[in-house]
């Protein structure tokens, strides 16, 4: 966010994806040479003069501080020219995928993290906000979803 660098926690299941995709790159992932460049953002430039300046190869140039937003509007474009894939969407499954970015990835990670009961002030920590009160947004999100889920518990007794 902000293009400010965030150490990200990250599952086993993701770590493995990771090392799997180095693996069909040819690459080792566990290399001593590797460490921090494929998950954390570096300060290289992908341009030729840049790679040039630090003796770096095009095939190993980092991840931008942005791929990642890159990526994920590739994929919302890719799967909105499926009409196939999209026939079982509602209509609030396309306006949430219209609106799918990658910051809504800490969102959905805050909101997760406070529902498992992960301390707010580690979630704060890990989000990277100055303020606790910007971390709340998260614990309100939960809130308001426990609510409409007791909401919809007692309309099925109405009904």
């Amino acid at each position: 966010k902000r293009r400010k660098q965030r150490t990200v926690p990250v599952s086993g299941a993701t770590v493995a994806a990771l090392r799997a995709h180095w693996h069909d790159r040819g690459r080792d992932f566990d290399a001593p040479q590797a460490r921090g460049r494929l998950i954390a953002p570096q300060r290289i430039p992908g341009t030729r003069t840049a790679l040039e300046r630090h003796d770096a190869q095009p095939e190993d140039a980092p991840y931008t501080v942005d791929a990642f937003g890159r990526l994920v509007r590739t994929a919302v474009q890719r799967l909105a020219r499926e009409s196939a894939a999209l026939a079982d969407f509602s209509t609030d499954d396309l306006v949430q995928l219209a609106n799918t970015s990658a910051h809504a990835f800490r969102h959905t990670f805050g909101t997760r993290a406070v529902a498992r009961e992960m301390p707010t002030d580690v979630v704060q920590a890990i989000l990277g906000h100055a303020s606790l009160q910007t971390t709340s947004i998260y614990v309100r999100a939960e809130r308001r979803r426990m609510l409409e889920a007791a909401a919809r518990y007692y309309d099925e007794d109405a009904g």
